[in-house]
């Protein structure tokens, strides 16, 4: 009887938990509408109302409504694909925008009454729970680019290009721009010459950055793993929000010259924990490439990787970023990667397939969709957005350059992402 008793008791414990877990998420669901509802008419006055009721001041709450405003402004009304409880107190949402057809992340939170407390709005990349049905045609693909460059993403300056092997599925100029600035989307090269430089048995991606670079002053700089500098995980921070940089910017040409910024950094966690973008990290490589090569960087790249490559356009001077390129020399780079021709087996393998955090490799960007593993850069900075994409399993090179501000060439890499990776 008393087993009989404590199995009933403890079915019905199972059953409320089941119903406090489903009302809870009901709730979470509720709220996230409301939302949605407030976002697409810009109802300020409903967000005000739900600020009041939080326990931020009135300076806060006017900031976050103001956010509110901007978000509605930016994003411009949206739809909900997918949705996804974080937590009994948060819910995630997938939004696609009306204006460009892209993608957004929105997390919803609530109090401990279930009541609204705070939302965060950002852009999303291309992901798994997004791919939709059946195989497109070149044709199909050529169609959907061309009408989505006219209708979803004006104004547009750039040049975007799609190969598979020798055969070009998508090639587009808009404007008369040659070559393009490249950004971030540099620092595969700055990874590529470090794994060259091991293969040649001059380093270790484990050894600390004194061991080649004696004149560091930073204690705390000094122990960093080249590991660590690589994959944003040395707690570095990035010298565009350091005051020294904007004392010096006009005199900053060569890595070596960041060198009293990169002195002046601190670390913002226990470098190898966590991942934090660090352009002070991919500084320092560039002036470690350029000690152990004894050249100038940009001649070592020239040398090392642009030459054994083909890439006649190429030109890049820092390790943090910068230079310039055209969509040829970096399908051209993308090619030489896949045909090993810039590292040997062990090292090339590196670099296409490990990852820190499933994100970020070895100066590399890494995503997973679905059957598809996507490697490359991006880089974005004042007129200046950028895509690398090189598609591990199909084949596919995708090569975005333009000389308009971020976002819109990571939106056309959404865009391209949902055409080409399909069920």
């Amino acid at each position: 009887m008393k087993k009989i008793l404590a199995l009933a008791i403890s079915f019905c414990t199972l059953i409320n938990s089941f119903a406090q877990t489903a009302t809870t998420e009901s709730s979470l669901e509720n709220l996230a509408q409301s939302y949605l509802t407030a976002h697409n008419n810009t109802d300020t006055l409903q967000y005000q109302q739900w600020m009041a009721g939080t326990q931020l001041d009135a300076a806060a709450q006017a900031r976050k409504t103001q956010g509110f405003k901007n978000g509605c402004r930016m994003v411009g009304p949206v739809q909900a694909v997918h949705t996804q409880p974080l937590s009994d107190s948060s819910i995630e949402l997938l939004v696609k925008d009306q204006q460009f057809d892209a993608w957004w992340k929105i997390r919803i939170y609530a109090n401990s009454t279930g009541q609204f407390k705070d939302r965060t709005l950002q852009p999303h990349r291309f992901s798994s729970e997004l791919i939709q049905k059946g195989k497109l045609t070149n044709v199909a693909i050529q169609e959907q680019l061309d009408n989505y460059l006219s209708q979803k993403l004006q104004p547009f300056s750039g040049e975007i290009l799609i190969t598979n092997g020798a055969q070009t599925i998508y090639h587009k100029k808009i404007g008369n721009t040659g070559s393009y600035g490249l950004a971030s989307l540099s620092k595969i090269f700055a990874a590529t010459a470090i794994l060259q430089l091991r293969d040649q048995g001059k380093l270790s991606l484990e050894d600390s950055l004194a061991k080649h670079l004696p004149f560091i002053k930073n204690p705390a700089i000094r122990p960093l793993t080249i590991r660590q500098l690589l994959t944003h995980s040395s707690g570095l921070g990035d010298f565009f929000e350091q005051p020294e940089y904007h004392q010096l910017k006009a005199t900053l040409k060569t890595d070596l010259d960041f060198l009293p910024i990169l002195e002046a950094d601190k670390l913002r966690f226990t470098p190898g924990t966590q991942w934090q973008y660090s352009n002070n990290g991919f500084a320092w490589l560039g002036i470690l490439i350029s000690t152990i090569t004894k050249q100038p960087y940009e001649q070592y790249l020239k040398q090392a990787i642009f030459e054994p490559a083909n890439m006649t356009e190429t030109t890049v001077q820092n390790g943090s970023g910068g230079g310039v390129s055209t969509i040829a020399d970096l399908n051209k780079f993308a090619a030489a990667l896949r045909a090993q021709k810039l590292l040997n087996k062990n090292s090339n393998t590196e670099l296409l397939s490990y990852t820190f955090n499933n994100e970020y490799g070895l100066g590399s960007e890494h995503a997973q969709i679905g059957k598809e593993h996507i490697v490359g850069h991006s880089g974005g900075f004042e007129k200046v957005c950028t895509e690398l994409n090189i598609y591990l399993q199909s084949g596919y090179n995708v090569i975005i350059l333009s000389d308009v501000d971020p976002p819109f060439a990571h939106f056309l890499s959404n865009k391209i992402k949902e055409l080409l990776i399909r069920d």
